[in-house]
C-alpha cells in the first residue's frame, strides 16, 4: 500500500508514460510472446485432459507417460 500511495504521488501523465515505457520493455524482450505460448501450452494440456482425442488416433509412448506424469519409467513398454 505504501508503494500504491508514492505512485499515486506521481502526475498522471508520468505514471501513464512509465507504464507504457515499461509494457513497451517488457514486450521488447518476449514477454507478449511468452504468456500467449504459455497460454496455448495450457489449452493444449485441459483438452488432453477431457480425453478430446480423435478414436483411433496414436500417441506416441513418451507423450502417454508424459500426460500420465510417470518420470522414468517405461509402464506398458
Amino acid at each position: 500500500m505504501a508503494y500504491a500511495h508514492r505512485v499515486a504521488e506521481n502526475q498522471p501523465l508520468t505514471t501513464r508514460l512509465t507504464k507504457l515505457a515499461i509494457n513497451k520493455a517488457q514486450d521488447a524482450q518476449g514477454f507478449t510472446s511468452a504468456v500467449e505460448s504459455a497460454f496455448a501450452d495450457y489449452v493444449v494440456m485441459m483438452r488432453l485432459r477431457s480425453g478430446g482425442r480423435v478414436e483411433g488416433a496414436r500417441r506416441l509412448v513418451p507423450v502417454d507417460l508424459a500426460v500420465k506424469g510417470l518420470k522414468g519409467e517405461r509402464y506398458g513398454q
